[in-house]
């Protein structure tokens, strides 16, 4: 059986993230060679699966400083856009421990083991709400897209880099010159820092969607990581789009369990 604590370490560590990632006041670079953005603008564009939704087996990996040991669980990743990204945990191959669920408007984690939820809108968790957590900022991440393509634009080789800075922000994605496939999203803020990597892009939906993420998260002299691998990716939407809790859960105090989460 999995461990209850490193399970649920996945959600601070995808919020936390998901925090930094959505600042507001992005300030735009000056763009060197309009040319050149514009063909990379098209190719970043093309690269965009023209589904959506998604749905995929996964199979994730977690480790997080002062935890012995790693998780390791399959899964399902199942999103569709401007409405959900779901992680579903299975714990054994057959039975589902536990359940992430991002929509515009609320934070939805169950704990299926022991029969506890935490369900808030993004307002009532005081760290969300003082960073302005975005959706749309974090399923792109998932999705392998950048979320903001006004910054400045170098080229080296085949690879090229938006960079855009702000007030404690700095933003930074890497791209293929050849197919717009995303290699990377850097995001430092205050020290603190995301850096997610992609990698194995499939064809999907007339564009590519990346089987590989590679997330390494610092936060407050803290790490943690987490890898997701993807396969049997369809376009699947025959799965209920909000999750429905149960009357026999008990539900937990949003603040009060990540606090403790994040004390671990």
């Amino acid at each position: 059986m999995m461990r209850r604590p490193t399970l649920l370490l996945l959600i601070p560590t995808l919020l936390l993230l998901a925090s930094c990632a959505s600042k507001k006041g992005i300030t735009s670079a000056t763009i060197t060679s309009p040319t050149e953005r514009a063909t990379m603008d098209s190719l970043l564009s093309s690269a965009r699966p023209d589904a959506s939704c998604l749905s995929a087996k996964m199979k994730l990996q977690l480790s997080a400083s002062g935890q012995e040991g790693d998780l390791s669980v399959g899964g399902h990743l199942k999103m569709k856009r401007g409405k959900v990204v779901r992680l579903q945990l299975v714990a054994l191959g057959i039975m589902e421990a536990g359940r992430l669920e991002f929509t515009p408007d609320y934070v939805l984690l169950m704990d299926r083991i022991n029969k506890q939820y935490v369900k808030t809108d993004y307002n009532q968790l005081d760290f969300l709400r003082d960073n302005g957590l975005s959706f749309a900022s974090l399923e792109a991440l998932f999705w392998g897209e950048p979320f903001a393509q006004d910054g400045d634009y170098t080229f080296n080789g085949d690879t090229a880099t938006i960079s855009l800075s702000s007030k404690k922000m700095d933003y930074e994605w890497k791209a293929s010159t050849s197919d717009g496939s995303l290699y990377s999203t850097n995001i430092t803020c205050s020290g603190d820092g995301l850096k997610w990597n992609y990698s194995t892009p499939k064809a999907f939906a007339g564009g590519l969607m990346p089987s590989n993420h590679d997330v390494a998260l610092t936060i407050a002299g803290r790490s943690a990581r987490m890898k997701i691998s993807l396969k049997d990716l369809s376009t699947d939407d025959s799965w209920e789009e909000l999750t429905q809790v149960s009357s026999k859960y008990k539900e937990v105090d949003a603040n009060y369990l990540l606090r403790r989460l994040l004390s671990l």
